[in-house]
């Protein structure tokens, strides 16, 4: 089995810091937070598709031209929400625009010849956008707390687009070092402009979105 790897949107640098002091005040309340429980450069990010194992660089160059065109545009984190699992999934649930919806069935089109086994959960007709703050929550009502002293909606933008490499979680729930998503990608998060709304229309139609 190969390495398994997923295309991920990561965040402008303001969003960035406000999901990252969600993480901390989850640690600080013993909540282990997805940014303690993973190692090596994990980062804030809404998660488009996972599959088992693909060749990274020809996936990032079917992607070129939509990395280039994503930049600047806008993200909503609206609400909190969990994964109805055992050990709950503590997220963000980001706002499914027209555009982030086309944009995720346009990157599972174009990556589909090129991947081996995608997650079915990750796929248009499963996909709920969001992004992660803590796995394996056995008290939901201290996520809660830490998230209403955060004014929400948090409205971002895309800083880039990444293809990550991860290390999926053991029975124990240990994690290896999480190659990504600074492995292949590096982009520093560094403020990016947002676009104007006409250019942001322009460019979607650019991608068929």
């Amino acid at each position: 089995m190969g390495v398994p790897y997923a295309v991920v949107l990561l965040l402008d640098a303001d969003t960035d810091r406000q999901i990252r002091w969600m993480w901390w005040m989850l640690d600080e309340r013993g909540v282990p937070s997805v940014g303690t429980t993973n190692s090596g450069g994990y980062r804030p990010h809404v998660t488009l598709s996972v599959f088992d194992d693909a060749e990274a660089a020809a996936v990032e160059a079917a992607l070129e031209a939509t990395m280039a065109q994503v930049r600047g545009m806008p993200l909503t984190l609206s609400s909190l929400g969990f994964f109805p699992t055992p050990r709950a999934a503590a997220h963000l649930g980001v706002v499914p625009t027209r555009w982030l919806l086309g944009l995720h069935q346009h990157v599972d089109t174009v990556i589909g010849p090129l991947v081996f086994r995608r997650w079915s959960h990750y796929r248009p007709t499963a996909w709920v956008p969001h992004c992660t703050l803590a796995t394996g929550v056995h008290d939901l009502s201290e996520v809660a707390q830490v998230v209403s002293q955060h004014r929400l909606p948090v409205h971002g933008f895309v800083h880039s687009v990444a293809v990550v490499s991860f290390t999926v979680p053991t029975r124990d729930g240990s994690r290896g070092k999480v190659r990504g998503p600074l492995a292949l990608r590096s982009p520093a998060v560094r403020p990016a402009r947002r676009r104007p709304a006409a250019q942001h229309r322009k460019e979607r139609r650019g991608l068929g979105l």
